[in-house]
């Protein structure tokens, strides 16, 4: 019997795309919230002008596999050591570098490698108690979700290579981490240089993933492919006199704005989303701009987008 509180998901990065590296129990991931798993289907209709009211049979045709989860932010506990979601957002399409004792730091990189020059797929396991996916060729996206009275979370949405499942083999001790994730309070926020009041914030990465279709393939579905990616987000702050901040001038004169969020104060559980320090020309635009409330406190929503400098230059993660 499958118990929705009770499955297990573990990601391993793949040195060659669509080839499965066996996950093991250490690499299991604290997911959260609710685990979302649907089969992606093309089939053909066969469509008869005939006498009858009936139609044929459809002709199987694609298969692939779409996941989506939830994790929180958090860094491993210890700085210079990779986060247990390190393997997801390399599959989101960022490069990993890291600095033993002092950091590990996620960008964005535009090709397949390992460590500090490109990205990588991933191996996903999916365990229910019943029944075990393995998903192979992962690539996907993911979105940042923040907001007062709460903790930083990632929301992973990933596409994949189609496996039948199997009845399940119980991964051999999963190893949880336990690094507590951060609540959304002492925050630095700071937008142009501005340290705004800020009670939410929200970003998404909107990286796209492309199917290549092959009829050699088994099910028609070769491999995955990582896009472009457009990152935008919104942050709603309080309300602010025009000498404090102008945010209406940044909106109808745009003005590409440095920018940085820092979750957590603690070495080991730093996390910081920031514009990287090379990308000077580029940064957060706001895009649009509405007038709201929170909790009965007038506030200023700002939807905004993220530009690059040189190539690949929108934004970094930074964990220490």
């Amino acid at each position: 019997m499958a118990i929705q509180r009770r499955q297990s998901i573990l990601a391993k990065s793949e040195a060659v795309h669509a080839t499965d590296p066996v996950p093991v129990g250490t690499d299991a991931v604290r997911a959260i919230d609710d685990l979302s798993l649907e089969i992606i289907t093309e089939t053909g209709d066969v469509e008869p002008i005939d006498a009858g009211l009936d139609g044929y049979e459809h002709v199987e045709g694609l298969l692939g596999m779409r996941v989506g989860f939830t994790t929180p932010l958090y860094g491993s506990g210890a700085a210079g050591t990779a986060p247990d979601w390190g393997a997801l957002i390399k599959a989101c399409g960022f490069s990993e570098t890291i600095v033993a004792v002092t950091s590990v730091t996620y960008a964005p990189a535009s090709v397949f490698g390992a460590g500090a020059t490109g990205y990588q797929s991933a191996t996903l396991y999916v365990q229910d108690g019943v029944l075990q996916w393995q998903l192979q060729g992962c690539y996907g996206t993911v979105g940042l979700a923040t907001a007062v009275g709460t903790f930083p979370k990632l929301a992973w949405q990933f596409v994949s290579l189609y496996e039948r499942p199997t009845d399940v083999a119980p991964i051999t001790a999963p190893t949880y981490d336990t690094t507590r994730p951060q609540p959304c309070r002492g925050l630095v926020f700071n937008i142009g240089g501005d340290t705004p009041r800020a009670s939410e914030f929200n970003l998404a990465l909107n990286r796209e993933t492309h199917m290549v279709r092959d009829m050699s393939a088994t099910y028609g579905l070769r491999a995955i492919e990582l896009g472009r990616m457009a990152p935008t987000g919104d942050v709603r702050i309080q309300e602010q006199t025009l000498a404090t901040a102008d945010w209406w001038t940044r909106l109808d004169t745009p003005t590409n704005l440095n920018w940085s969020f820092v979750f957590g104060a603690t070495a080991g559980n730093i996390a910081t989303i920031r514009r990287p320090a090379a990308n000077t020309v580029g940064g957060l635009r706001i895009r649009d701009l509405s007038i709201g409330e929170d909790n009965g406190v007038k506030t200023l929503d700002l939807g905004f987008s993220l530009g690059r400098h040189a190539i690949d230059t929108e934004l970094e993660i930074v964990l220490t």
